[in-house]
């Protein structure tokens, strides 16, 4: 994950007046998985993960992949862990 998605992701969440837990609670994931994800530098955030979040984040599942680094054809991307 690139500091540019981090940071990106960032804002979204603040312009929202969202915390990571929240987001967390509406993706109906683990409270701890954004503070995870995002402190991890060298993986980004699952492909499904990134798919919940977009909508509650007001933005395109496609276009916060694509900040993410995923490519849009990659069928094969890793999903959440379980």
């Amino acid at each position: 994950m690139t500091e540019r998605f981090r940071s990106q992701f960032l804002s979204l969440l603040s312009q929202r007046g969202m915390s990571r837990t929240r987001l967390a609670t509406l993706c109906d994931l683990q409270i701890a998985y954004w503070q995870q994800a995002l402190g991890n530098t060298r993986v980004a955030p699952a492909r499904e993960a990134l798919e919940r979040a977009a909508p509650h984040l007001g933005v395109a599942g496609t276009e916060l992949l694509k900040i993410a680094g995923y490519p849009s054809h990659d069928p094969h991307a890793p999903g959440i862990p379980a």
